[in-house]
């Protein structure tokens, strides 16, 4: 299938005029549309989380800090935070955003410590399974589509043993064949008569006929990990796209995601 993956320009300054573009890059896939007021929409993220803490999409701006500087200012806490690391050979501490706002740093001081060096961010779309198999990682960033914000419909996930029972039979675009496979997803009654259509289609693997019609949907969201980082995109890369334990799908989606990481 078509990932639709694109990568997320990061900020150019450390100012706020280019945090909100990148804030409302990373958000458009929640409405799937743009966002008119980047802006505004900076400014409720900053008290969205409980307590009017900042949203956790301040955690796909990444923050570098010098390591004697960050003893100042992090003293004896437990900084170790999910997405806080300290770079080898430097005294350099990675985190982001959201952390040193919540340690309590001046938001325009705390914008100094931007760094997008070491970090990507992206947008995709995957089947709604398969979101739910990555964003389980927890140094990996994550924001998905709000069905309750938008009605933008990108259909279901069309297995490959599907696909080839279509070839088989009929001499038509796979636009046609796509158009048939969703009218028959929305169509079915129960996860039993899709399943048992399915594997008259020649699906014989357990993980996608015992797929009901929602984990099929089609999801946007946006990706964001920091490269330097072992426990992040390394490690994610490691168990979502070579081992041979993972599914299928979720590998092959993996693998596309790392060359766009290789070539940006």
């Amino acid at each position: 299938m078509n990932y639709n993956i694109v990568e997320i320009q990061p900020m150019q300054e450390n100012t706020r005029e280019e945090l909100d573009r990148y804030l409302a890059d990373v958000c458009q896939v929640v409405r799937d549309k743009d966002i008119k007021n980047p802006h505004a929409l900076t400014d409720r993220l900053l008290k969205e989380s409980y307590g009017n803490k900042p949203s956790s999409v301040f955690a796909f701006v990444p923050c570098v800090v010098n390591g004697n500087e960050a003893n100042v200012f992090l003293g004896d806490r437990d900084f170790t935070q999910p997405f806080g690391f300290f770079e080898k050979n430097t005294a350099n501490y990675h985190t982001n955003l959201r952390e040193l706002l919540n340690l309590g740093l001046d938001f325009e001081y705390a914008l100094t410590f931007v760094n997008f060096t070491h970090y990507k961010a992206f947008t995709a779309r995957v089947p709604y399974f398969v979101y739910q198999q990555i964003r389980t990682h927890a140094q990996v960033q994550f924001l998905s589509h709000s069905a309750r914000y938008s009605e933008v419909d990108y259909g279901y996930f069309m297995p490959d043993e599907v696909k080839t029972d279509y070839d088989n039979r009929y001499e038509l675009s796979d636009e046609w064949k796509l158009e048939q496979w969703n009218n028959i997803v929305e169509c079915v009654e129960t996860p039993k008569s899709l399943k048992k259509y399915m594997k008259k289609a020649g699906v014989k693997r357990k993980e996608i006929y015992n797929r009901g019609a929602d984990m099929l949907k089609i999801r946007p969201f946006s990706i964001g990990f920091n490269t330097l980082n072992p426990n992040s995109w390394e490690h994610f890369y490691s168990q979502r796209a070579l081992d041979s334990h993972t599914q299928l799908e979720c590998r092959t989606f993996v693998k596309e995601l790392a060359k766009h990481v290789k070539d940006s």
